[in-house]
């Protein structure tokens, strides 16, 4: 038997759904957000962010041109522009920063409900 993705990858060609995203411009954000306390704590959630680079390289893969605006480091395709991003904050001035680039918005982020 082929392997999964190379099944996957004649089901879309033969779908003709090789590249139906290209382009379009996708961001989507990723990951859990930190919230300082203090000098030294902060309140943050274990969110791994793998839904968000799943749907990323899935956006890539499909032919789109992906922005991944995330909390977390993590070592993807390169050429997903990224930006890294702790706090709430940043993560959405960076969301506003780019979003003018954007046809598609997926925020899969579990972003801090939390402000000190």
């Amino acid at each position: 038997m082929a392997e999964p993705d190379t099944i996957a990858d004649a089901v879309l060609n033969a779908l003709g759904r090789r590249h139906d995203l290209a382009g379009e411009v996708v961001l989507v954000t990723a990951g859990g957000t930190r919230e300082a306390l203090d000098p030294v704590r902060f309140l943050g959630n274990r969110s791994s962010g793998k839904m968000g680079y799943a749907i990323a390289e899935a956006a890539q893969t499909r032919g789109a041109r992906v922005i991944l605006i995330s909390a977390q480091r993590r070592c993807i395709r390169r050429r997903i522009a990224s930006r890294k991003n702790h706090i709430r904050e940043e993560m959405r001035m960076a969301v506003l920063d780019r979003m003018k680039e954007a046809t598609l918005i997926i925020k899969a982020a579990a972003v801090a409900d939390y402000r000190r």
